[in-house]
């Protein structure tokens, strides 16, 4: 066989004889590969939910789910990987069919090894071809809309966003904060054939209730004290593009029915008028909470969940893909030695352990934020276990939160609480309440009074006390 394959490079052999099973697997194990062996096309299938496969091959006939069933479902489902389809003498023709719905190649039994390898070998070459273009046009798309991820869950959300840009369908994102729901929402737009259109982001929860449909759908003058003169809302200004509504699920009951009518009839009227005004929009949603889990709580409408969830994608916090970690923090590396003029550190082996074996509540966007520290008071050309441990602080601040000498007021520690939140989180309102287990709506609450104490937090959480 030609080119050694690389270690990762897994093959799939499904049939029922076990004598030819066993001949196969020891075939591609003789050659460097790593074979995985099926009974049947049903256990096939679980095996490729799970893993990647460079190639298949399959027998023709089997019990249950047999090698046609299978090529449909491989061709369906992972069109890039390629079926070679083992048949006795006497049914060939089938054969001939298999290959007219996409079987790359049949082989015949008796199988011959050398025969096997001159088909073996065309069919990896064409797959590592196939393999090695995805790679690059992946890597150039990921690259162009700044996604960073090698994970199996990051590589599955990229094909989705992929597969579904350019659809009207919309789209709901959940993820815990700071696992990069807003960067997928602008892939979604960029992808897409509104890319030329507006990108419209609205904040459900800094919005007060009061003020939330006029926001979103407009006003016109003198609907209510203050409305001196018409004015768009966001739904209007996003017309032909998309439209951002974050933290969906702070929205309330009455909000909720109003956006509903929306989604199903694509109008809507401004505040104060009674002409509706129709729109072309995608509509994107996302929240840090599990939607369907606030249905059952009877905390929001489910005929409104089912209209977002249309295509559902699920971010998974930074610690359950933690082989994206190295790959993030060379990436951040890079960018803020390159904002800061300084050259880039190597972070050293003992603490990237750390950083794979550290939590991360706050995700991805802690992770940043914690490199951007660490390039900005760096002077030293590594960054050892006992540094990164320093800069993440954890013990340190929990023991500022406990360490009292006297009982304080309960409305001095809630604001120590708050603004050590927002600062340990970068100044990102969501993550810190979601730290402390309070509404969005809170913390906004929170800051307008303590800015009237003379309180002020800067865009990276720094408080500035008067």
């Amino acid at each position: 066989m030609g080119r050694k394959p690389n270690f990762q490079e897994r093959v799939l052999v499904v049939d029922d004889d076990p004598t030819m099973r066993e001949f196969l697997r020891e075939f591609f194990i003789e050659r460097g590969f790593i074979p995985d062996v099926s009974v049947d096309g049903a256990d096939a299938i679980k095996k490729i939910a799970e893993k990647e496969y460079l190639i298949v091959l399959a027998d023709l006939r089997m019990p249950g789910v047999d090698g046609l069933e299978l090529l449909k479902h491989i061709r369906e489902n992972s069109p890039e990987v390629p079926v070679l389809i083992i048949t006795a003498y006497g049914t060939i023709d089938t054969a001939i069919s298999a290959i007219r719905m996409g079987a790359f190649d049949f082989i015949t039994k008796p199988i011959s090894p050398e025969e096997l390898d001159v088909r073996v070998e065309k069919a990896l070459e064409y797959a590592r071809l196939l393999r090695a273009n995805e790679e690059l046009r992946r890597k150039l798309w990921q690259e162009d809309l700044r996604i960073v991820g090698v994970s199996r869950a990051m590589q599955k959300i990229i094909k989705t966003v992929e597969a579904v840009a350019n659809s009207k369908a919309t789209v709901l994102i959940e993820g815990e904060s700071g696992t990069g729901k807003e960067l997928i929402a602008r892939a979604l737009h960029q992808k897409s054939y509104r890319a030329d259109k507006p990108f419209v982001k609205v904040n459900c929860a800094a919005i007060p209730e009061s003020l939330l449909e006029a926001e979103l759908f407009g006003v016109v003058q003198g609907a209510y004290t203050g409305a001196n003169k018409d004015r768009i809302g966001k739904f209007e200004a996003a017309n032909g593009g998309t439209i951002l509504l974050d933290e969906i699920s702070e929205t309330t009951f009455t909000f909720q029915t109003k956006l509903l009518r929306v989604l199903q009839e694509m109008e809507f009227e401004r505040v104060g008028s009674t002409k509706p005004i129709k729109i072309d929009v995608r509509v994107i949603a996302t929240t840090n909470k599990c939607l369907r889990h606030e249905v059952h709580r009877g905390n929001f409408r489910e005929d409104l969940f089912y209209r977002l969830n249309v295509i559902p994608i699920v971010i998974p916090p930074l610690r359950k893909r933690k082989s994206d970690i190295p790959l993030l923090v060379n990436y951040f590396i890079n960018k803020y030695s390159i904002e800061n003029g300084k050259k880039p550190f190597v972070v050293e082996q003992e603490a990237m352990d750390f950083l794979l074996e550290y939590a991360w509540p706050g995700n991805v966007r802690e992770l940043e934020n914690f490199i951007h520290r660490a390039v900005v008071v760096s002077n030293t050309h590594t960054l050892d276990r006992k540094t990164a441990m320093a800069l993440i602080k954890t013990d340190e601040e929990a023991e500022k939160l406990t360490n009292f000498t006297e009982i304080p007021p309960l409305y001095d520690v809630e604001k120590e609480l708050i603004l050590c939140a927002l600062e340990r989180t970068g100044g990102n309102k969501t993550e810190a309440a979601n730290l402390l287990g309070i509404t969005t709506r809170t913390i906004y609450n929170k800051i307008k009074l303590y800015e009237k104490e003379g309180i002020k937090i800067d865009k990276n959480g720094k408080v500035i006390r008067a």
